[in-house]
This record gives structure tokens, sequence and C-alpha cells, in this order.
């Protein structure tokens, strides 16, 4: 059986719009003799894509920073008043 690149060529164009397609993909399909406007096209796609979801990550690790600043000036805070309330016992102690 001989290897038909233009069956695969056909495939890949064919399965562009229903198959998660990387970078990679894109370069073997440019290769193969993909339209460059088919390329350009998928790979912008393609960006705005991981565009969304680093968005959807920079999103949730501020919302962790955000929550994790509150927890530490909480923790700083009681941290303040059991330092306050050791050198009150400390000098009731000493005038024991």
């Amino acid at each position: 059986m001989e290897f038909d690149f233009r069956e695969i060529k056909n495939r890949h164009i064919d399965l562009l719009s229903v198959y998660q397609v990387n970078q990679m993909q894109l370069i073997f399909l440019q290769k193969l003799g993909l339209d460059d406007t088919i390329i350009e096209e998928a790979s912008a796609l393609l960006e705005e894509k991981y565009k969304k979801k680093n968005n959807l990550f920079i999103d949730k690790l501020s919302e962790n920073i955000r929550e994790y600043d509150y927890k530490l000036d909480y923790l700083n805070k009681t941290i303040t008043e059991i330092d306050e309330v050791k050198e009150q016992l400390d000098n009731n102690l000493q005038k024991i």
C-alpha cells in the first residue's frame, strides 16, 4: 500500500474543524501543502483559544492570591494579638 499524502491532506482539511489542533499539527499540514490562509486562520483561532485559557488561569490565580492575602492578613493580626496577650501575661507574671 502506498502512502498517499493527498488523502491525508484532504482528511486533515475535513477534520480541522472537528478535532482540536495544535501548532505542530498546523506546521505538519502546512508541509503537506495546505493553503496558507487556512493555516493562518486556524493559527489565529488556536491563539485565541489559548488566550482565553490563559485569561481563565490568570483570573483564578488572581482570585487565589486575593484569598491568600486575606488569610495572611488574618494570621498576622492573630499573631499580633497573641504577642500582645503574651506580653501582658509576662508583665503580670513579673509583678507576682
